[in-house]
Formats: structure tokens, C-alpha cells, sequence
């Protein structure tokens, strides 16, 4: 795609079918395209849309899943493996699925440990309860929201989600036979995901040291830090998260994490 091309790391980028790692040729499934084009369409090129993460990402597309976007859970670990083999921060995951996939959530946990942040569709089906890797502690679950900030009539929502962000009417990048210059407007949580996976990219940008609880601490406490079930932590705000990190010290608060409250010092939080 002409706002995608320079905007991918191609020769690291691969696809799943069937537990089996390959060089990724194209997307079997233009979900991905959309998902990348909010995440990280170039910026200044005259074309197209402008990505969240302003060219501040460099993406690795793991295409999970065949023809038909069936995938499974050993597909989501072996592209979580390459991903950790890539050296990524961040892991956008545009899905949900059963909330007792004990192993991705394992995967999730690992690439936690080993410094990756992933970022998960909450899921469509206006459903209050668990999924999975969304609602993992080891990562970050997304609601979406409209454009007057009222939680989509579809997304899922509850106790054990993170944030929200934006997911209506969301103008990118699409898969087209006939052109590499198509656009779509799309919604869902798919797509609010990557706008707080794009945050935390920003956030890199400006301390690439930062661990995976701090990322979620900033994202929390920019967002707003005081939990609900519809918002989770809040709507995604980047400026207030940046201007969280640039202070020196951001002062003692108390943010409810998983119905549980601890205490907030320094861009950590504790009990994470």
C-alpha cells in the first residue's frame, strides 16, 4: 500500500498459518492493512491519512491466520516468539477470543517479562465479561468509544478492561485487488487498539527504557486513573501521557488496578 510501504520493515515481517513461521508476502486479509494504517501510515508524503504513532514506529507485521482469518492459539504464540526474537516493545493485537486460552495468556505473560507491552481488542460483541489476551494484567485490553466519547453501542466492557479509546468511523489504509491507494472508514475495537498501542510508541520515543508497568502506569494515569467498567481507567489521552513522563517525578496517586488500589510513584506501579 503507497501509505504503508515505508512505513513496514518487510524483510522482518512474516505471516502464521498453522504454527508455521514465513516470510509475509501480503495480507491474506485486508483487517491487517486497516489495523496498520492507523497505527502507522506515513506521515508527510503527501498521500493518503497520517498514522497515530506520527512515523515513530517501525512496524513488523505478524499476519496470524490464513485466507479466512482462522487462527490458532499456536499461531498467536509463534508470532508472539518472533516478535520477542525482534527485539518489539509494544505487540498491537487486533482480536479477541475464549478468556481460558491459558496459552496465549501464558505468551502474553513471557513477552511481559521480556519487556513487550501487548495491546489487545477489548472485542465487538457488546458483551460485559472476560476475554482473552485483552483482559490479561500482563497487557493492555481496549474499549472503544464514539466521536462525542460515549462507549460503542458493540464493545465489550467490564471489570477487567484497561481503556478506551476511539473505534467509530475511523478513516484507513484498506486492501484493494484493483489499487494501492484504497481507503476505508472502519470500526470496532481492531481499531481502537492500535491508537493506544500508538501512544505507547510515543511514549518510547521519548524514553526507550521504559518497562512495559510503566507504559501501562502512563497510559492509566493519562487516561484519567479513576476506574469504571465503561471506560476502564479512562479515554486515552497522549498529551496528558507525555506530559506525565516529561515531569521529573510524577506525585504520589492512587490508581485502581484490576479492583485493586495501590499506590503510584515515579512512573511505577507497584503490585503489577
Amino acid at each position: 500500500h503507497e501509505d504503508l510501504k515505508n512505513s513496514v520493515n518487510t524483510s522482518d515481517s512474516v505471516s502464521v498459518v498453522k504454527g508455521v513461521c514465513r516470510n509475509l508476502k501480503g495480507d491474506n486479509h485486508t483487517h491487517g492493512t486497516m489495523v496498520t494504517g492507523v497505527l502507522a501510515a506515513e506521515s508527510g508524503n503527501k498521500v493518503g491519512i497520517k498514522g497515530a504513532s506520527d512515523n515513530l514506529a517501525d512496524v513488523i507485521a505478524i499476519a496470524a491466520g490464513d485466507k479466512d482469518a482462522s487462527f490458532s492459539s499456536k499461531d498467536i504464540v509463534v508470532g508472539l516468539k518472533h516478535a520477542m526474537r525482534s527485539n518489539a516493545k509494544v505487540v498491537n493485537m487486533s482480536f479477541s477470543g475464549n478468556p481460558n486460552d491459558t496459552i496465549v495468556l501464558n505468551q502474553v505473560k513471557k513477552a511481559y517479562e521480556s519487556g513487550i507491552l501487548c495491546v489487545s481488542a477489548a472485542g465487538n460483541d457488546a458483551y460485559r465479561g472476560l476475554s482473552c489476551p485483552g483482559d490479561s494484567i500482563y497487557g493492555i485490553g481496549v474499549m472503544s468509544h464514539d466521536q462525542n466519547g460515549d462507549r460503542s453501542d458493540f464493545s465489550n466492557y467490564g471489570a477487567d478492561k484497561d481503556v478506551s479509546a476511539p473505534g467509530e468511523s475511523i478513516y484507513t489504509t484498506m486492501k484493494s485487488k484493483s489499487s494501492n491507494s484504497a481507503y476505508s472508514y472502519a470500526e470496532g475495537t481492531s481499531f481502537a487498539a492500535p491508537i493506544v498501542s500508538s501512544v505507547a510508541v510515543l511514549l518510547l520515543s521519548e524514553n526507550p527504557n521504559l518497562k512495559p508497568r510503566e507504559l501501562k502506569n502512563l497510559i492509566y494515569t493519562g487516561a484519567g486513573g479513576k476506574f469504571s467498567e465503561k471506560y476502564g481507567f479512562g479515554k486515552i489521552n497522549a498529551k496528558k501521557s507525555l506530559s506525565y513522563l516529561q515531569q521529573e517525578k510524577v506525585n504520589p496517586t492512587s490508581v485502581e488496578l484490576n479492583r485493586t488500589v495501590v499506590d503510584t510513584y515515579e512512573n511505577s506501579v507497584t503490585g503489577v
